[in-house]
């Protein structure tokens, strides 16, 4: 589980103390059987109360198993943490607005120690909360449907598996060469 010095960071935009937080924080473990369950039964409730979730092995995420529409919603601060003894990952399955964000002032999501794979650009559903964000370039983490000009994905130590060297040019110089 989760120990205290990460639990701090990763609530960190969300609280100034975690010791004042922790009775109002809903913890929880999960693999790839029950996130999807998990979430649906927590996530969508609309509340600024974190849910923590520490992964115990890795999870993919599909839209088979997304409820009727394809799309999650969530509508509090929900924090994903992988393993520190060994890598854990999520696989998005190359799939984009899974993991809707757009419904409360209170919706958030912290990735912290995980291996993000199989991540796809976005497409035009995606256009409309881009707000300057590169459609092409999957790091955006397009999986999750948010507004771009807003702070709603926060990302500690995490590795991102990249599929181009354009991605890479963009991570290390800022930039995308369309003829990469």
């Amino acid at each position: 589980m989760a120990d205290a010095g990460r639990l701090q960071r990763s609530l960190g935009p969300l609280v100034a103390s975690t010791a004042s937080v922790v009775a109002d924080v809903h913890m929880a473990a999960a693999d790839s059987a029950s996130l999807v369950p998990l979430l649906l039964t927590h996530a969508g409730t609309n509340t600024s109360q974190p849910l923590v979730i520490c992964l115990t092995s890795n999870v993919s995420l599909t839209r088979a198993d997304m409820p009727e529409g394809g799309v999650l919603h969530i509508n509090r601060p929900v924090i994903l943490m992988g393993s520190m003894q060994r890598p854990t990952s999520i696989d998005f399955s190359n799939e984009v607005n899974m993991l809707d964000l757009t419904g409360g002032p209170h919706a958030h999501v912290t990735l912290d120690t995980l291996v993000l794979e199989n991540i796809a650009p976005g497409d035009a559903q995606s256009a409309a909360v881009a707000s300057g964000a590169g459609l092409s370039v999957n790091f955006f983490v397009w999986a999750l449907r948010y507004d771009r000009s807003q702070r709603q994905l926060v990302m500690h130590d995490c590795v991102l598996v990249v599929h181009s060297a354009a991605e890479i040019d963009h991570l290390v110089r800022g930039r995308v060469d369309s003829h990469a």
